[in-house]
């Protein structure tokens, strides 16, 4: 049998403790040295004691203790629900960081980050493979790319849209990406910049990844058809969809009693369950809609009595009329996320704009039926049954196979009908709950992953050297 040509590989992220990118980030670098390989993860933000995590040198100003301060009062900050909290936020962070400062009050995005430019020398080894992975958070020179990208075989996975456009993580419906973008409708919009200069912004990263070479991955087609239609595309050497996975092990149908006693909910109640990070301020995510639907389906489904258990948030809310909420603060303790999933009987997941979120793969792994807003990747990870109120011209499953539905983005009542209808049809409810739970494990398992990826960077290594023999022998 050949020994694989990757032996080591690096990952680089924004930080090794989170969720999202941060998790598959980690759990990538983790798979590759179980299955034999070196691997390191290089952040921004060293939030462990993994001696395989390398932070990068710090590029701000004053002592590490008070950059950390500012970034948390600035992400305390963030949560509050006040107008202009945004801004105020994203000032803290410039409170050390003066060339920062002049960058964003002209609207530049910010890449002066010289540290960032020798991530290799950080390594105890030159890797094979240098896989890049959130690059926004303002720590990593995105005009390094080309050198990185030309020197060692350079994989991008993409978990949003920043990367296509002149500041934000998220288009929310805006398709000035396709055309250079300028008369941004939306500055707040993460990463918030002060004044409008996202064309040139565009401008500098078509002109970065002409001179690059990318093998770029997305875990939805959705996003990958918008890498096609954007600069990016430029960079392409070439492309694949690998969806997410997560340690389905780590969920799973549980006793439902000892789950609701632990949370302190009612063993008879119809328990809904959404998660979201600070809920009620993201602006991704609909907590309203959900609020709402729940709130029909409590009217609809009285006398019984039905509960919003709200992981991602805190403190009462004053809206919550005629709807019981209990709120779960955000952790990133396995053991209490679980426990969430499994006290509850449907997972209803509102966003205005999602890619392929991992909350949805929890579910599914949990068996819970979803009902969910058919934005981004969703639809991709949903078998979605045509039921009252769902959007039936993209549901794709029969009973036998469908893990949940879809219904249209903002619309609470439909939501709502299409809860109803599993809840008020227990065998419906258990036969998705059953589809869910196997196909989580068929599609989404991280192992399906890590091996998607560990056999691409085989087949893109052997494509790389293949070009340097054609080139050698002209």
């Amino acid at each position: 049998m050949l020994k694989p040509t990757i032996q080591r590989i690096a990952h680089v992220n924004e930080a090794d403790a989170g969720g999202g990118a941060q998790l598959i980030a980690r759990t990538m670098m983790h798979a590759a040295r179980s299955a034999g390989r070196e691997s390191w993860l290089i952040v921004n933000r060293k939030l462990s004691s993994d001696p395989h995590v390398i932070e990068v040198p710090p590029s701000g100003f004053g002592p590490r203790p008070w950059r950390y301060a500012c970034l948390r009062a600035s992400r305390s900050i963030a949560k509050l629900p006040i107008r202009g909290a945004a801004r105020l936020s994203h000032l803290l962070e410039l409170a050390e960081r003066p060339r920062d400062a002049v960058d964003w009050t002209l609207g530049r995005e910010p890449f002066h980050r010289p540290q960032s430019r020798n991530l290799l020398s950080l390594l105890p080894a030159v890797p094979d493979v240098l896989h890049f992975h959130n690059l926004h958070y303002g720590y990593f020179d995105l005009r390094s790319l080309p050198q990185y990208s030309n020197d060692v075989l350079s994989v991008l996975t993409l978990h949003d849209e920043w990367l296509l456009t002149g500041h934000c993580a998220c288009t929310m419906g805006c398709e000035r990406w396709r055309t250079g973008c300028g008369a941004c409708p939306d500055l707040d919009r993460y990463p918030h910049i002060y004044r409008d200069n996202t064309a040139a912004n565009w401008r500098l990263k078509s002109e970065i990844y002409e001179r690059s070479q990318l093998a770029v991955a997305t875990p939805s087609r959705w996003l990958m058809e918008r890498v096609e239609a954007s600069m990016l595309s430029s960079a392409l050497i070439d492309q694949r969809v690998i969806p997410n996975g997560i340690n389905t092990e780590q969920f799973g149908v549980q006793h439902r009693e000892q789950a609701r006693a632990a949370l302190n909910l009612p063993a008879e109640a119809t328990i809904l369950l959404f998660v979201a990070s600070s809920m009620r301020t993201n602006v991704y995510k609909d907590y309203p809609t959900v609020r709402q639907a729940a709130r029909l389906i409590t009217d609809t489904l009285a006398p019984r009595p039905v509960v919003l258990l709200a992981l991602g948030d805190s403190g009462p809310d004053p809206e919550a009329i005629g709807v019981d909420v209990r709120f779960v603060e955000l952790t990133d303790n396995a053991e209490v996320i679980r426990t969430c999933y499994c006290a509850a009987d449907l997972y209803l997941h509102a966003a205005r704009s999602d890619n392929f979120p991992t909350t949805v793969l929890e579910a599914l792994a949990s068996g819970l039926p979803v009902v969910a807003t058919a934005v981004g990747g969703i639809p991709e990870q949903v078998r979605s049954l045509s039921l009252p109120g769902s959007k039936a011209e993209i549901s794709v499953a029969d009973v036998s196979r469908a893990t949940g539905t879809l219904v249209p983005p903002a619309d609470p009542a439909r939501m709502a009908m299409a809860a109803v209808a599993v809840l008020t049809d227990e065998e419906l409810r258990l036969q998705l709950s059953a589809n869910a739970f196997r196909d989580a494990r068929l599609r989404f398992d991280l192992r399906i992953q890590n091996e998607l990826y560990l056999d691409w960077y085989e087949e893109l290594m052997a494509d790389r050297e293949a070009r340097r023999l054609e080139n050698a022998s002209q």
